[in-house]
């Protein structure tokens, strides 16, 4: 079993993260891709971001999750995390994990009452890991698109 580092997304990592981003959005192109990541990387503060897990001796990373902090009426500061992908051809739980406990330290350090996941697909293992991991069903998001995607 491999052990995950999660950290920040590095410039340099932008277009090596792409196929897993497209997990999340398969129609994301990678132009659309680079600029908001280039955008989320110049930031001063840390309170919006993109976290990578990658295991120890792999070239690629196998997950990741799009975070920022906002104000919450019933929990104070809140974590909400978006376009979470875990990938592992073996066992992709271990990746879950890892970004897991990254999503709580990050929570942690910003002194959130509590972490938001955004799961674009409610099914399958992320869900179930997520569960387990005490993130309980809060409500339906649903979407209205209005014209064409820019």
């Amino acid at each position: 079993m491999h052990t995950f580092i999660v950290r920040p997304l590095a410039a340099a990592q932008i277009p090596t993260v792409y196929p897993l981003v497209r997990e999340a959005v398969p129609m994301l192109s990678p132009q659309k891709w680079a600029s908001m990541a280039s955008r989320l990387l110049g930031q001063r503060d840390r309170k919006r971001g993109i976290m990578v897990a990658q295991a120890a001796g792999r070239r690629y990373p196998s997950g990741l999750f799009v975070y920022h902090i906002q104000s919450d009426l019933e929990y104070g500061q809140i974590l909400t995390t978006d376009y979470i992908v875990a990938l592992d051809i073996l066992d992709p739980r271990p990746v879950v994990r890892a970004l897991l406990s990254e999503m709580d330290a990050l929570a942690a350090e910003f002194g959130c009452g509590a972490v938001r996941a955004i799961l674009r697909d409610s099914t399958g293992h992320l869900a179930q890991e997520l569960h387990a991991a005490g993130h309980l069903p809060e409500g339906t998001s649903v979407l209205k698109p209005l014209g064409t995607p820019a």
